[in-house]
């Protein structure tokens, strides 16, 4: 699955103008900087994964672990982020999980 998606998903983001490696991505803005970052499910399926994005200022943002320092917007998580979007499967049953296998497109939404 990782590997397809270095194959597909790597040079869709990177046509689009996102930087980065896998599995976090960033796009830079006139005023914000787009942060996305995949997540994966760690199981003996290994096939599972959703995406989380959010937004960060063009001056990076403060962070405080383990001091506080300012983290420059290329270096951001998404998980550092107060408020983010998440796009994952609708359907209950999966857990919110995209597995690699068995999804459609019209199983993704956007939770906010």
């Amino acid at each position: 699955m990782k590997s397809a998606l270095n194959q597909i998903a790597v040079p869709y983001l990177r046509e689009r103008g996102f930087k980065g490696s896998m599995p976090s991505f960033y796009q830079k803005y006139v005023s914000y900087t787009a942060c996305l970052q995949f997540y994966f499910k760690k199981d003996k399926s290994d096939n599972r994964f959703f995406l989380q994005g959010g937004l960060v200022s063009n001056n990076g943002m403060d962070w405080h672990m383990p001091i506080n320092h300012r983290v420059a917007p290329n270096k951001v998580k998404v998980t550092q982020l107060v408020s983010t979007v998440r796009l994952d499967n609708k359907l209950a049953s999966a857990g919110g999980w995209f597995d690699f296998g068995t999804n459609f497109p019209s199983d993704v939404e956007l939770e906010c």
